[in-house]
């Protein structure tokens, strides 16, 4: 857990993308280096990598591999909030940290299937109509 000054806990997830890691070869290597740099538990996002849409999940003694489908679109903008908030919200209605990930990562999914084409360019993933029950 990642504890502010004052010993508040601030973190008990770490999620970069891959690039952002470093000079790590796989993601599992990240996660691992990143867990014992501190972070209790990692989550090492792999959607901007070819093939399907996987992310790795390590919590120090289990290495746990998330693949969805990889959609083809260009409306990817937001994704890292989205999932950021429903990891989240399904913490906040109880549910353990890597059932919270498993459905959060659905739920961007499905956002990303149903994303909107607004103006020019990449656009917004769709959030809006999507239950998280």
């Amino acid at each position: 857990m990642i504890r502010s000054q004052v010993g508040f806990v601030v973190a008990s997830l770490f999620a970069p993308f891959l690039a952002s890691v470093g000079h790590a070869q796989t993601m599992e290597e990240a996660a691992r280096r990143l867990h014992r740099m501190g972070a209790r538990h990692v989550l090492v996002k792999g959607g901007h990598l070819e093939g399907k849409a996987t992310d790795i999940f390590f919590d120090g003694s289990r290495i746990e591999r998330l693949s969805s489908p990889r959609i083809p679109t260009t409306n990817l903008h937001g994704t890292g909030c989205v999932l950021s908030a429903a990891m989240t919200a399904f913490v906040a209605l109880g549910l353990p940290l890597y059932d919270a990930i498993v459905r959060a990562k659905d739920f961007v999914t499905e956002a990303i299937r149903t994303g909107l084409r607004l103006g020019k360019g990449a656009g917004p993933v769709n959030a809006g109509k999507i239950t998280l029950h």
